[in-house]
C-alpha cells in the first residue's frame, strides 16, 4: 500500500493506483490518502491512474463518499489535482466521479506523467 504513495516531492502528493485493489486496500487508501489532507498543509495532487482497472460500483461509491465527506478541508488545502490518463474511457470515469461529487480544486487530465507534474507545479507556484 505505502508504494502507492510519494510525498518525496511534498507539497506534491504522487499516488499510483494498482490494477485490481479490493474494497478493503481502497478502504486503507482513502485513510492515508485523507491522513495527506489532515496534515492541514496546501499541497497538490498527482493521481496515475495508467494502470488501474475500473472501480466496481461500491468502489466508486466509496470513492464518492470521500471526496464529499474531505471537501472542507479539500476546499482549504488541495490546490489542484493532476491525473495521468492514457485512454479516453479512464478520463471519461475520472469525469463521472465528478459529475457525482463536483471537486473542491481544479484539475487536469493528462495523457503524459511529466505534463501533468509540469501543470501540478505550475498550479502551485513551484519551479517546472
Amino acid at each position: 500500500m505505502a508504494s502507492w504513495f510519494d510525498d518525496s516531492s511534498w507539497p506534491i502528493l504522487k499516488v499510483r493506483l494498482p490494477p485490481y485493489p479490493s474494497d478493503e486496500d481502497l478502504t486503507h487508501y482513502f485513510q492515508l490518502l485523507a491522513s495527506y489532507r489532515n496534515r492541514r498543509q496546501p499541497y497538490g495532487l498527482l493521481m496515475d491512474v495508467t494502470h488501474a482497472r475500473s472501480f466496481s460500483p461500491t468502489q466508486r461509491r466509496m470513492q464518492a463518499e470521500y471526496i464529499r465527506d474531505g471537501l472542507p478541508l479539500s476546499r482549504i488545502y488541495l490546490k489542484a489535482i493532476a491525473y495521468v490518463a492514457e485512454t479516453a474511457l479512464k478520463r471519461g470515469a475520472i469525469t463521472a466521479i465528478y459529475w457525482l461529487v463536483p471537486p473542491a480544486s481544479p484539475y487536469q487530465i493528462f495523457g503524459q506523467r511529466a505534463e501533468a507534474e509540469r501543470w501540478l507545479a505550475g498550479q502551485l507556484g513551484l519551479p517546472r
